[in-house]
């Protein structure tokens, strides 16, 4: 998880700002692409609390709670192949984790909904500070339509609050 505590928390990428819907989507995306193995996984009291914050009385939702949104929507049923290729970054080893490289920065998971009458692309963009410009090639589906929703911000720590629900969420996003 990215759960921070200590002095100074709050200065750090965590569960309840932007990094904690990357996070989440990039969770979810291994979550559906590892399906024979995770048998369950849900949004109770996921990265603390359950993606729901409250203050001065006041209720509000964290990021990650519109990308479990946007996931449990689409409804993903048949993982479908997916290929891509882009800038990536090596990482170091971690505890008990080895280093990997070249991990690219954009995480794709793509699956059709169970009437296999809509695909789904999600695609994360686990590069913190940089846009990632992307061109999907889809072969063997038929589209009539595409559309796209982006859960973005100015930055990673960028969050909602009881005075401003609204800063991250969910937005249409033109596709060409």
């Amino acid at each position: 998880g990215i759960i921070i505590s200590g002095d100074g928390w709050d200065k750090f990428p965590n569960h309840n700002v932007e990094a904690g819907a990357v996070y989440n989507g990039l969770a979810l995306n291994a979550f559906l692409r590892n399906g024979d193995w995770v048998t369950l996984a849900n949004m109770t009291a996921l990265l603390h609390g359950g993606c729901i914050g409250k203050s001065h009385g006041v209720p509000f939702v964290h990021p990650e709670y519109y990308t479990q949104q946007l996931y449990a929507d689409a409804a993903p049923r048949t993982p479908i192949e997916t290929t891509w290729t882009g800038p990536g970054l090596d990482v170091p080893q971690r505890g008990g984790l080895p280093a990997v490289k070249d991990v690219p920065d954009v995480d794709v998971f793509s699956a059709l909904n169970a009437a296999h009458s809509k695909l789904t692309v999600f695609l994360v963009n686990r590069n913190l500070t940089d846009d990632r410009p992307v061109q999907i090639s889809v072969a063997g589906f038929q589209s009539g339509k595409a559309s796209a929703t982006i859960i973005d911000a100015k930055n990673a720590q960028s969050g909602n609050s009881w005075d401003h629900p609204d800063t991250v969420k969910p937005k249409s996003f033109a596709v060409p």
